[in-house]
């Protein structure tokens, strides 16, 4: 079963279309799959520091997703 998909639309500076395009061609997908994917792999990574950051605040007892901060 595939993820369900949310639409995005944006605006893009002139140098992203043509990298957009160009790349979604030698790849053989089109525009929309690129972005997507690049996206995707961007919150992938965001969500893995997240987890750093909470887990070294945690390891210092500081405060941070989970936790009341502290005075």
């Amino acid at each position: 079963m595939t993820a369900e998909l949310h639409d995005l639309r944006a605006k893009v500076t002139p140098e992203t279309a043509v990298v957009l395009e160009s790349r979604a061609k030698s790849m053989g997908i089109d525009q929309a799959e690129l972005v997507r994917d690049v996206l995707h792999s961007w919150a992938i990574d965001v969500i893995h520091e997240a987890s750093l950051i909470a887990t070294a605040l945690d390891r210092e007892g500081l405060p941070g997703i989970c936790r009341d901060r502290k005075p």
